[in-house]
């Protein structure tokens, strides 16, 4: 779909159905309608990362690709951040109406419509369709000429599919993506059971995962500057899995 249909548009799309799903959540009552709100929840999530991609390497040179990445990456960590101490502020709601976590999902489900509509209407799907000058659409093309990726392409290539698939790296980089992301969920989806499991009030807890946050916005920034700096992407991933 996202090789299909105007990137930006798809992406604003699905930023405005995860919103969606996140202001719903506060509505859920039972297992069954969380389960089916998570789920859904996963399914617009995931465009959201690999349209970036697309629409960074669309704009920047391959040198230039891992530091803006890791610039908009570090919205994630911001996030934590940012949830820690929202939920602080919520625990502290007494009304009888609505529970502080319905309140705090609510919130934060209508924001992130608004971001959505936000790209939906401002974002350009690709240097060609945004508000510059021919002269300046022409520079921002000619700059990635070294890249000799192209800008973008609606067409499907049945030959690529395979010749993916039967690529050792890419089964290699999947792999890599799946166990990093095991031990990951444990430890941010999970932090905050956690941290309370050693005896801290919910208030407190909200408060320690702050540190993390603000740590993974260092490593992301450092990683990805390094990166950009000395062209050493693999030599990075093996010292941060190691540590």
């Amino acid at each position: 779909l996202m090789q299909r249909l105007p990137t930006a548009k798809y992406l604003g799309a699905n930023v405005m159905l995860w919103g969606l799903m996140i202001a719903c959540t506060s509505a859920a009552h039972n297992w069954g309608g969380l389960a089916s709100l998570r789920v859904l929840l996963g399914c617009f999530e995931s465009a959201v990362a690999p349209a970036l991609i697309i629409i960074t390497t669309m704009w920047y040179k391959k040198a230039e690709q891992p530091s803006r990445l890791g610039f908009w990456y570090i919205g994630t960590s911001i996030g934590k951040m940012v949830g820690a101490i929202t939920s602080f502020g919520f625990q502290h709601y007494e009304g009888s109406t609505f529970k502080s976590w319905q309140i705090m999902f609510l919130v934060f489900g209508v924001v992130t419509i608004a971001v959505g509509i936000t790209v939906l209407l401002v974002m350009p799907d690709n240097p060609m369709s945004a508000r510059l000058s021919q002269k300046e659409k022409v520079w921002a093309i000619e700059r990635l000429r070294s890249n000799r990726t192209g800008i973008e392409n609606k067409s499907f290539k049945r030959h690529q599919v395979s010749e993916c698939f039967r690529d050792p790296q890419t089964w290699l980089l999947g792999l890599l993506v799946i166990l990093s992301n095991i031990p990951n969920g444990f430890v941010s989806s999970f932090q905050a059971t956690v941290i309370k499991s050693f005896g801290f009030t919910s208030e407190v807890t909200s408060l320690l995962s702050i540190p993390t946050g603000a740590i993974d916005a260092i490593c992301t920034l450092g990683a990805t500057w390094l990166a950009s700096k000395y062209n050493m992407r693999s030599p990075l991933i093996i010292s941060i899995f190691a540590a």
